[in-house]
């Protein structure tokens, strides 16, 4: 991940004069950040906010997934550019090209706020911390699984009272899977005051919208009666 942010901005380096100006969006993304302090730590001025005679700045980093290579697209004022990388060991797959205006495969097209979860995916269990980073700038950007795969991650990593929180988030935006975990989480009281008569009510839910575990579960409540 890394060296496709220090790749980015030493091109944007090597595009504009060492004293412009860098017009970018709102760094709210790792890959966006990651660029941004480069540039930064280059000696760059980097503002959010349009500026005169500053250059308009974007770089975007879509992950195909599935261990196809991820590519790197950047634009500075009207240069357009991209280069795309091996994953398993981020190198760069030749040259940076001109952008040509085809469009990408669909697995591909991502939006950042899918970008980021599926990077954590990726490294989850190598380093789950890195994960959690993503998940929550994931999450914050409206990706509508990282709530649950955050929540899911901090329990599994003992912080079950964190990760119950961002399950709830999950389940109050209608994700039947997190309506399963809560509900168990209730029946249980894992990271959560125990309500049994809520929890069977969440995997009752669950068990409606089609998830066959809730179902299995709410049959041993029945049958242990």
């Amino acid at each position: 991940m890394h060296v496709f942010a220090e790749d980015t901005a030493r091109e944007v380096a090597a595009l504009v004069k060492p004293d412009a100006v860098l017009i970018v969006d709102l760094p709210d993304g790792y890959f966006k950040m990651a660029v941004v302090a480069q540039l930064e730590a280059r000696g760059f001025v980097v503002s959010t906010k349009s500026i005169k005679g500053g250059i308009p700045t974007r770089f975007l980093l879509a992950d195909g997934g599935r261990g196809r290579a991820a590519r790197v697209d950047l634009v500075v004022g009207t240069t357009m550019l991209w280069r795309s990388y091996d994953r398993s060991n981020g190198k760069a797959s030749g040259v940076w090209r001109n952008q040509a205006p085809t469009p990408t495969p669909v697995d591909q097209n991502m939006d950042e706020s899918g970008q980021l979860y599926q990077l954590g995916r990726t490294i989850e269990h190598q380093s789950p911390d890195r994960a959690m980073n993503y998940y929550r700038l994931a999450a914050a950007l409206g990706h509508k699984e990282a709530n649950l795969r955050l929540g899911l991650l901090l329990i599994a990593n003992g912080k079950a009272e964190d990760g119950i929180r961002f399950i709830t988030v999950a389940s109050n935006a209608g994700n039947a899977q997190a309506d399963y975990i809560l509900g168990l989480a209730y029946l249980n009281g894992t990271g959560i005051v125990k309500e049994p008569i809520r929890g069977r009510k969440l995997l009752r839910k669950a068990a409606d919208a089609g998830i066959a575990a809730a179902t299995q579960v709410l049959g041993h409540e029945v049958a242990g009666r």
